[in-house]
């Protein structure tokens, strides 16, 4: 049994489903943007922020 397009995105609009996918995020972010790592914890904090509110507004267009 597989999982439908709309069980992910939905399961994305949970608040586990955003922390594990704002994770993986910005693991990728950190691995392959060299200029994230010269971040200030500040501005890091920011993109995570960005980030959290990015995804689930993202999602829910995608689902509409």
């Amino acid at each position: 049994m597989g999982v439908t397009l709309a069980e992910f995105l939905s399961w994305l609009s949970t608040p586990g489903g955003v922390t594990i996918a704002v994770g993986l995020l910005l693991s990728w972010i950190a691995d392959y943007i060299p200029r994230y790592a010269y971040l200030t914890p500040k501005q890091k904090r920011l993109v995570f922020l960005g980030a959290c509110l990015l995804l689930p507004s993202l999602v829910a267009t995608l689902r509409g």
